[in-house]
Protein backbone atom coordinates (compact mmCIF):
# COMPACT_ATOMS: atom_id res chain seq x y z
CA UNK A 1 0.00 0.00 0.00
CA UNK A 2 1.35 3.66 -1.12
CA UNK A 3 1.92 6.09 1.42
CA UNK A 4 -1.29 8.09 0.30
CA UNK A 5 -3.54 5.73 0.15
CA UNK A 6 -2.06 5.04 3.87
CA UNK A 7 -3.07 8.26 4.86
CA UNK A 8 -6.35 8.05 3.27
CA UNK A 9 -6.96 4.91 4.93
CA UNK A 10 -6.18 6.61 8.17
CA UNK A 11 -8.19 9.75 7.82
CA UNK A 12 -11.04 7.27 6.56
CA UNK A 13 -10.68 5.11 9.97
CA UNK A 14 -10.22 8.88 11.74
CA UNK A 15 -13.52 9.51 10.30
CA UNK A 16 -15.61 6.35 10.81
CA UNK A 17 -14.70 6.65 15.21
CA UNK A 18 -15.53 10.21 15.02
CA UNK A 19 -18.79 9.40 13.40
CA UNK A 20 -19.17 6.43 15.75
CA UNK A 21 -18.41 8.84 18.53
CA UNK A 22 -21.26 11.30 17.61
CA UNK A 23 -23.55 8.60 17.23
CA UNK A 24 -22.79 7.56 20.80
CA UNK A 25 -22.75 10.45 22.00
CA UNK A 26 -26.35 11.63 20.16
CA UNK A 27 -27.80 8.11 21.00
CA UNK A 28 -26.91 8.58 24.85
CA UNK A 29 -27.75 12.19 25.06
CA UNK A 30 -31.42 11.32 23.46
CA UNK A 31 -31.80 8.49 25.79
CA UNK A 32 -31.20 11.07 28.89
CA UNK A 33 -33.84 12.79 27.56
CA UNK A 34 -36.07 10.09 27.20
CA UNK A 35 -35.45 9.24 30.80
CA UNK A 36 -35.48 12.68 32.18
CA UNK A 37 -39.12 13.24 30.03
CA UNK A 38 -39.98 9.62 31.81
CA UNK A 39 -38.75 10.43 34.85
CA UNK A 40 -40.47 13.66 34.91
CA UNK A 41 -44.24 12.26 33.54
CA UNK A 42 -43.79 9.46 36.28
CA UNK A 43 -43.23 12.40 38.78
CA UNK A 44 -46.31 14.06 37.18
CA UNK A 45 -48.35 11.41 37.09
CA UNK A 46 -47.62 10.43 41.04
CA UNK A 47 -48.67 14.26 41.58
CA UNK A 48 -51.76 13.78 40.15
CA UNK A 49 -52.62 10.64 41.78
CA UNK A 50 -51.81 12.16 45.28
CA UNK A 51 -53.88 15.00 44.45
CA UNK A 52 -57.06 12.61 43.26
CA UNK A 53 -56.98 10.78 46.82
CA UNK A 54 -57.00 13.84 48.65
CA UNK A 55 -59.72 15.44 46.73
CA UNK A 56 -61.48 12.18 47.42
CA UNK A 57 -61.42 12.21 51.19
CA UNK A 58 -62.76 16.00 51.28
CA UNK A 59 -66.44 16.72 52.22
CA UNK A 60 -68.36 19.66 51.44
CA UNK A 61 -70.05 22.02 54.02
CA UNK A 62 -72.78 24.56 52.64
CA UNK A 63 -72.81 27.92 54.53
CA UNK A 64 -75.44 28.51 57.06
CA UNK A 65 -75.59 30.14 60.86
CA UNK A 66 -73.83 28.58 63.30
CA UNK A 67 -74.86 29.01 67.83
CA UNK A 68 -71.77 28.85 68.57
CA UNK A 69 -71.38 28.32 72.29
CA UNK A 70 -72.72 26.92 74.96
CA UNK A 71 -74.22 28.38 78.38
CA UNK A 72 -73.11 26.49 81.27
CA UNK A 73 -74.83 26.78 84.53
CA UNK A 74 -72.37 25.47 87.09
CA UNK A 75 -69.91 27.94 87.64
CA UNK A 76 -70.50 31.15 84.98
CA UNK A 77 -67.53 32.87 85.85
CA UNK A 78 -65.21 29.33 84.13
CA UNK A 79 -67.01 29.57 81.31
CA UNK A 80 -65.19 30.00 78.03
CA UNK A 81 -68.13 28.53 75.93
CA UNK A 82 -70.41 31.40 76.58
CA UNK A 83 -72.21 33.42 75.24
CA UNK A 84 -74.15 32.04 72.80
CA UNK A 85 -73.91 33.83 69.58
CA UNK A 86 -75.16 33.22 66.34
CA UNK A 87 -71.98 33.19 63.22
CA UNK A 88 -72.82 33.04 59.63
CA UNK A 89 -69.77 30.32 58.19
CA UNK A 90 -69.00 30.51 54.41
CA UNK A 91 -69.20 27.03 52.46
CA UNK A 92 -66.20 25.25 52.71
CA UNK A 93 -64.17 21.35 52.31
CA UNK A 94 -62.73 19.21 55.05
CA UNK A 95 -60.81 16.34 54.95
CA UNK A 96 -63.21 13.20 56.42
CA UNK A 97 -60.65 12.10 58.31
CA UNK A 98 -57.54 13.30 60.24
CA UNK A 99 -54.93 13.77 58.75
CA UNK A 100 -52.66 10.65 58.10
CA UNK A 101 -48.99 9.98 58.25
CA UNK A 102 -49.59 8.54 54.95
CA UNK A 103 -50.16 12.29 53.38
CA UNK A 104 -47.32 13.77 55.52
CA UNK A 105 -44.88 10.92 54.07
CA UNK A 106 -46.01 11.86 50.54
CA UNK A 107 -45.40 15.10 50.74
CA UNK A 108 -42.04 14.63 52.36
CA UNK A 109 -40.90 13.13 49.49
CA UNK A 110 -42.31 15.43 47.09
CA UNK A 111 -40.43 18.44 48.82
CA UNK A 112 -37.61 17.26 50.45
CA UNK A 113 -35.37 20.21 49.52
CA UNK A 114 -37.53 21.97 52.07
CA UNK A 115 -37.03 20.23 55.19
CA UNK A 116 -33.98 18.91 57.33
CA UNK A 117 -33.94 16.15 59.98
CA UNK A 118 -31.49 17.47 63.19
CA UNK A 119 -31.76 15.36 66.76
CA UNK A 120 -35.09 13.23 65.49
CA UNK A 121 -37.05 16.56 65.02
CA UNK A 122 -38.27 17.62 61.53
CA UNK A 123 -37.52 21.15 60.61
CA UNK A 124 -38.56 23.99 57.68
CA UNK A 125 -35.26 24.64 56.22
CA UNK A 126 -35.95 28.42 56.16
CA UNK A 127 -37.68 29.08 59.11
CA UNK A 128 -35.80 26.59 61.51
CA UNK A 129 -39.08 25.56 63.34
CA UNK A 130 -39.69 22.12 64.47
CA UNK A 131 -42.62 20.13 62.38
CA UNK A 132 -42.87 17.32 64.00
CA UNK A 133 -41.14 15.36 66.89
CA UNK A 134 -40.00 11.93 64.50
CA UNK A 135 -38.93 10.15 67.80
CA UNK A 136 -42.16 11.78 70.09
CA UNK A 137 -43.90 9.06 72.21
CA UNK A 138 -45.20 6.61 70.32
CA UNK A 139 -43.91 8.07 67.07
CA UNK A 140 -43.96 5.45 63.51
CA UNK A 141 -41.30 6.86 61.74
CA UNK A 142 -37.57 5.26 61.76
CA UNK A 143 -35.11 7.85 61.59
CA UNK A 144 -32.05 6.52 60.56
CA UNK A 145 -28.75 7.64 62.06
CA UNK A 146 -27.33 10.34 59.80
CA UNK A 147 -30.90 12.32 59.68
CA UNK A 148 -31.37 12.03 56.01
CA UNK A 149 -34.45 13.03 54.81
CA UNK A 150 -34.26 10.70 52.01
CA UNK A 151 -33.49 7.50 54.46
CA UNK A 152 -36.74 8.63 56.66
CA UNK A 153 -38.92 5.55 57.01
CA UNK A 154 -42.75 4.34 57.74
CA UNK A 155 -44.18 1.49 58.16
CA UNK A 156 -46.99 0.36 55.56
CA UNK A 157 -48.98 -0.64 58.44
CA UNK A 158 -48.80 3.07 60.20
CA UNK A 159 -49.73 4.85 57.15
CA UNK A 160 -53.75 5.16 58.10
CA UNK A 161 -52.53 6.38 62.25
CA UNK A 162 -53.15 10.08 62.20
CA UNK A 163 -50.35 12.13 62.28
CA UNK A 164 -49.20 13.15 66.34
CA UNK A 165 -46.51 14.87 67.95
CA UNK A 166 -46.94 17.94 64.99
CA UNK A 167 -46.31 21.28 66.27
CA UNK A 168 -49.18 23.76 65.23
CA UNK A 169 -46.28 25.18 63.03
CA UNK A 170 -46.00 21.99 61.28
CA UNK A 171 -49.74 21.77 60.42
CA UNK A 172 -49.89 25.26 58.94
CA UNK A 173 -46.28 24.16 57.34
CA UNK A 174 -48.31 20.77 55.71
CA UNK A 175 -51.15 23.21 54.78
CA UNK A 176 -49.04 25.35 52.88
CA UNK A 177 -47.57 22.30 50.66
CA UNK A 178 -50.89 21.06 50.30
CA UNK A 179 -51.29 24.42 48.00
CA UNK A 180 -48.09 23.98 46.20
CA UNK A 181 -49.11 20.98 44.92
CA UNK A 182 -52.51 21.98 44.22
CA UNK A 183 -51.25 25.36 43.17
CA UNK A 184 -52.76 27.65 45.07
CA UNK A 185 -51.23 30.56 47.09
CA UNK A 186 -49.41 30.12 50.49
CA UNK A 187 -52.46 30.39 53.04
CA UNK A 188 -49.69 31.20 55.80
CA UNK A 189 -46.64 33.54 56.72
CA UNK A 190 -44.54 30.70 58.10
CA UNK A 191 -42.88 33.24 60.20
CA UNK A 192 -45.25 34.90 61.68
CA UNK A 193 -48.02 32.53 61.22
CA UNK A 194 -50.30 35.10 59.83
CA UNK A 195 -53.15 34.17 57.79
CA UNK A 196 -52.20 35.75 54.26
CA UNK A 197 -54.48 34.13 51.51
CA UNK A 198 -58.45 33.90 50.86
CA UNK A 199 -58.13 30.20 49.14
CA UNK A 200 -56.51 27.11 49.85
CA UNK A 201 -55.83 24.73 52.19
CA UNK A 202 -55.41 25.88 55.99
CA UNK A 203 -56.45 24.81 59.40
CA UNK A 204 -60.11 25.47 60.33
CA UNK A 205 -60.79 28.80 62.61
CA UNK A 206 -62.92 27.36 66.07
CA UNK A 207 -66.57 28.66 64.07
CA UNK A 208 -65.31 26.06 61.26
CA UNK A 209 -64.73 23.21 63.18
CA UNK A 210 -67.69 23.15 65.18
CA UNK A 211 -69.99 23.87 62.19
CA UNK A 212 -68.05 20.46 60.75
CA UNK A 213 -68.63 18.67 64.27
CA UNK A 214 -72.53 19.70 64.15
CA UNK A 215 -72.47 18.41 60.46
CA UNK A 216 -73.71 21.83 59.55
CA UNK A 217 -76.60 22.32 61.55
CA UNK A 218 -76.97 23.28 64.98
CA UNK A 219 -77.50 19.31 66.43
CA UNK A 220 -78.12 18.92 70.52
CA UNK A 221 -75.72 16.02 70.32
CA UNK A 222 -73.25 16.34 73.11
CA UNK A 223 -70.43 14.78 70.50
CA UNK A 224 -70.15 14.63 67.00
CA UNK A 225 -72.78 12.24 65.55
CA UNK A 226 -74.74 11.71 68.56
CA UNK A 227 -74.26 10.86 72.37
CA UNK A 228 -72.44 6.98 72.28
CA UNK A 229 -69.24 7.66 72.71
CA UNK A 230 -68.56 3.99 72.42
CA UNK A 231 -69.68 3.82 68.98
CA UNK A 232 -68.52 7.39 67.96
CA UNK A 233 -65.20 7.88 69.51
CA UNK A 234 -62.01 6.31 70.78
CA UNK A 235 -61.54 8.17 74.34
CA UNK A 236 -60.58 7.33 77.58
CA UNK A 237 -62.34 4.21 78.50
CA UNK A 238 -61.13 2.44 75.22
CA UNK A 239 -58.65 4.09 73.63
CA UNK A 240 -55.60 2.80 75.25
CA UNK A 241 -53.77 5.66 75.53
CA UNK A 242 -52.64 5.91 71.91
CA UNK A 243 -54.18 6.92 68.60
CA UNK A 244 -56.04 4.63 66.38
CA UNK A 245 -56.33 4.10 62.56
CA UNK A 246 -59.03 6.46 61.22
CA UNK A 247 -62.23 5.66 60.20
CA UNK A 248 -62.72 3.01 62.90
CA UNK A 249 -65.50 4.52 64.33
CA UNK A 250 -69.00 5.70 63.44
CA UNK A 251 -68.84 9.14 61.32
CA UNK A 252 -71.16 11.83 62.30
CA UNK A 253 -74.29 12.75 59.81
CA UNK A 254 -72.10 13.85 56.50
CA UNK A 255 -68.87 11.56 57.15
CA UNK A 256 -66.98 12.80 59.05
CA UNK A 257 -64.44 10.59 61.37
CA UNK A 258 -63.28 11.63 64.75
CA UNK A 259 -64.29 14.91 65.03
CA UNK A 260 -64.71 13.57 69.00
CA UNK A 261 -62.04 11.56 70.33
CA UNK A 262 -58.83 9.69 68.91
CA UNK A 263 -56.76 12.82 68.89
CA UNK A 264 -57.17 16.89 69.61
CA UNK A 265 -57.26 18.96 66.12
CA UNK A 266 -55.19 22.27 66.03
CA UNK A 267 -57.10 25.23 65.18
CA UNK A 268 -56.34 28.14 62.93
CA UNK A 269 -57.35 30.78 65.84
CA UNK A 270 -55.49 32.29 69.07
CA UNK A 271 -57.02 31.43 72.05
CA UNK A 272 -59.06 33.97 74.39
CA UNK A 273 -61.27 32.99 76.91
CA UNK A 274 -63.75 36.11 76.68
CA UNK A 275 -63.45 35.67 72.66
CA UNK A 276 -66.79 34.60 72.45
CA UNK A 277 -68.20 37.81 73.76
CA UNK A 278 -66.62 40.16 71.00
CA UNK A 279 -66.71 37.73 67.68
CA UNK A 280 -67.26 38.96 64.54
CA UNK A 281 -71.13 37.38 63.01
CA UNK A 282 -69.27 36.26 60.06
CA UNK A 283 -66.74 33.50 59.43
CA UNK A 284 -64.76 34.77 62.76
CA UNK A 285 -60.86 33.75 62.63
CA UNK A 286 -60.09 34.63 65.86
CA UNK A 287 -57.73 37.09 68.08
CA UNK A 288 -55.43 38.79 65.83
CA UNK A 289 -52.80 37.76 68.68
CA UNK A 290 -52.26 35.34 71.77
CA UNK A 291 -49.87 32.91 73.58
CA UNK A 292 -51.51 29.77 72.99
CA UNK A 293 -53.27 28.00 69.87
CA UNK A 294 -57.54 26.65 69.96
CA UNK A 295 -57.44 22.46 70.17
CA UNK A 296 -60.54 21.50 69.80
CA UNK A 297 -62.35 17.29 70.38
CA UNK A 298 -61.01 16.19 72.49
CA UNK A 299 -58.64 12.73 72.69
CA UNK A 300 -57.71 8.97 73.22
CA UNK A 301 -56.55 9.77 76.94
CA UNK A 302 -60.03 12.43 77.68
CA UNK A 303 -63.21 12.25 79.26
CA UNK A 304 -66.16 13.80 80.12
CA UNK A 305 -66.21 17.33 79.29
CA UNK A 306 -63.28 17.75 77.23
CA UNK A 307 -64.87 15.50 74.55
CA UNK A 308 -67.78 17.66 74.45
CA UNK A 309 -68.78 19.61 70.85
CA UNK A 310 -68.00 22.72 72.14
CA UNK A 311 -65.52 22.29 74.59
CA UNK A 312 -61.97 24.43 74.41
CA UNK A 313 -58.87 23.82 75.19
CA UNK A 314 -55.72 25.67 73.63
CA UNK A 315 -51.72 24.66 73.68
CA UNK A 316 -48.50 26.16 72.45
CA UNK A 317 -48.31 26.48 68.90
CA UNK A 318 -45.04 24.66 69.81
CA UNK A 319 -46.62 22.00 71.24
CA UNK A 320 -45.56 18.20 70.27
CA UNK A 321 -48.21 15.32 71.91
CA UNK A 322 -48.99 12.27 70.83
CA UNK A 323 -52.46 12.95 71.54
CA UNK A 324 -52.60 16.22 69.31
CA UNK A 325 -53.02 16.40 65.10
CA UNK A 326 -54.63 17.98 62.70
CA UNK A 327 -57.55 18.16 59.77
CA UNK A 328 -57.42 20.78 56.74
CA UNK A 329 -60.03 22.28 54.94
CA UNK A 330 -60.15 23.57 51.58
CA UNK A 331 -61.67 27.13 51.31
CA UNK A 332 -62.23 28.45 47.56
CA UNK A 333 -64.46 31.13 46.68
CA UNK A 334 -65.34 28.88 43.61
CA UNK A 335 -66.78 26.69 46.08
CA UNK A 336 -70.31 25.20 45.32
Amino acid sequence: MTMKKKKIYTIVLLFIALFSILISSFSSQRQQRISQREKQQEALQKREELKTLIMEQMIYLPSGVLKMGSQWTENQEMNDEGPIHPVSISSFYISKYEWTHYFIYRLIQLYPQELYIDQGKLYHRISKEVLINLQGRLSPWVVNENNNIEDLQLAQEDFQLPVYNITWKGAIFFCNLLNELFEYPPSYNLQNGFLISDEGFRLPSEAQWEWAALAGGNSADPYAGGDSLDQLAWYWSNGEFKAHTVGGKTPNSIGLYDMTGNLYEWCSDWYDFSYYSVSPEIDPLGPVTGQEKVIRGGSFSDQGLALNIRFRFFRSPRAEHSFLGFRPILFTPESP
